[in-house]
């Protein structure tokens, strides 16, 4: 029997249950709306993302190496993410890791890895779409790096919280910068809920929050 018992949970590993799913999101940082495609054909697709705007999120399989492809909305043909030789190149995302299809601000494609807490706590990707680092950068919880970019998803806690920030630049005093209205008839509160994963992205007075959850 406990033969067995060894056979099987060798079975349920390699089967991959119980590991933490393997998750991608789409963001475009780029001026123009955007389509953007992981795998032909595509594993994953997000068509039509407006500058500075984030896409729901998929649970896709692990360890399979596929193209990252992106083209202008409405357009025919696809470009493909290149490496440092130049040539087309293929990214894959292993067993529980996040991936961030993104579209750079120079209309270019990448598939960025990026790590998250093991938790069901609310989960955040801070993004700031501007040149210059941010000040104040908080939903719930305080950005994890404030400059040009990304890092990393973090956790925030449960309940209501606002999106606010600022910029270096401003003079002493000036009120920070608060996000448009994402619930009705409470300007600028986001209700935080566990197991959910956010992307709050800002550039200058402007400022979003999305449910990406896969």
């Amino acid at each position: 029997m406990r033969g067995l018992a060894v056979f099987l949970l060798g079975t349920l590993l390699a089967a991959g249950v119980g590991a933490d799913p393997t998750r991608i999101f789409a963001l475009n940082l780029f001026a123009l709306p955007m389509d953007v495609q992981w795998g032909d054909p595509g594993a994953y697709t997000a068509n039509g993302l407006f500058s500075r705007m984030p896409s729901q999120g998929l649970l896709v399989d692990p360890g399979v190496s596929r193209p990252v492809l992106f083209k202008r909305a409405g357009q025919a043909a696809w470009s493909s993410a290149k490496g440092l030789d130049g040539k087309p190149s293929s990214a894959s995302l292993g067993s529980g890791e996040t991936g961030v299809l993104v579209v750079r601000s120079n209309g270019n494609g990448e598939l960025v890895k990026v790590s998250a807490p093991p938790t069901t706590a609310p989960k955040v990707l801070f993004v700031n779409a501007a040149r210059g680092p941010a000040a104040q950068f908080r939903l719930g919880v305080a950005a994890d790096g404030q400059g040009p970019g990304f890092v990393s998803f973090v956790d925030a806690p449960v309940g209501a919280a606002t999106l606010t920030w600022s910029w270096p630049t401003m003079p002493p005093g000036t009120e920070v910068y608060l996000a448009a209205s994402a619930q009705p008839g409470q300007p600028g509160v986001t209700n935080l809920t566990e197991g959910h994963w956010y992307i709050a992205v800002i550039s200058g007075s402007n400022g979003t929050v999305t449910d990406v959850t896969p």
